[in-house]
């Protein structure tokens, strides 16, 4: 099992996921009113490089823990492995992943990472709570140069038991990769 990264505290993933997800949404209101107001497109260097991704949670564990808890139905592990999923709203549920993360981190001597993922944020999820005003005439071009979501992409495989893991193991039911 190879780790990337840093291994973080339960704090300090938060905090970091927090971060990375306030930056791709500033950077993605920003590039939609750059665009909005001077027909500015977003730099596709940019994009490839990450700058409207989702953070990514990732927590391995080796196995090695003596006796670890199982009477739990959440906050445990039932084999060794890397668990990754991306994170939508850090800070909304923050208490949630705090609870969970404390769990693994001090039981099992779990391994966290936060990363950027490859999945970028649709633009109609940072465009409420925004100073940004759009009509519909601009619905086009927002969707012709904007991350949007890509409905057949979207699925419930981990949640209905379909799901076979490769590398890394689901961390949740739902991911934005589907």
């Amino acid at each position: 099992m190879e780790n990337k990264g840093t291994n973080l505290t339960p704090e300090q993933a938060l905090d970091r996921l927090e971060e990375l997800y306030e930056q791709s949404v500033n950077a993605l209101r920003e590039a939609i009113a750059d665009y909005v107001d001077n027909g500015t497109l977003p730099d596709p260097h940019a994009r490839l490089n990450g700058l409207f991704v989702y953070p990514s949670l990732s927590v391995s564990w080796d196995g090695a823990t003596p006796n670890p808890p199982k009477t739990r139905a959440f906050g445990r592990f039932t084999h060794p492995g890397c668990y990754t999923t991306t994170v939508t709203r850090p800070a909304l549920f923050r208490a949630y992943l705090l609870e969970q993360l404390n769990l693994v981190y001090h039981d099992y001597g779990a391994y966290i990472a936060v990363e950027a993922s490859h999945h970028e944020i649709p633009y109609p999820y940072v465009i409420d709570g925004s100073a940004l005003t759009l009509d519909r005439s601009m619905s086009a071009g927002l969707t012709r140069h904007f991350p949007t979501t890509e409905l057949a992409q979207i699925g419930d495989e981990t949640a209905d038991g379909l799901f076979h893991p490769g590398e890394f193991y689901p961390l949740s039911h739902f991911d934005v990769s589907g």
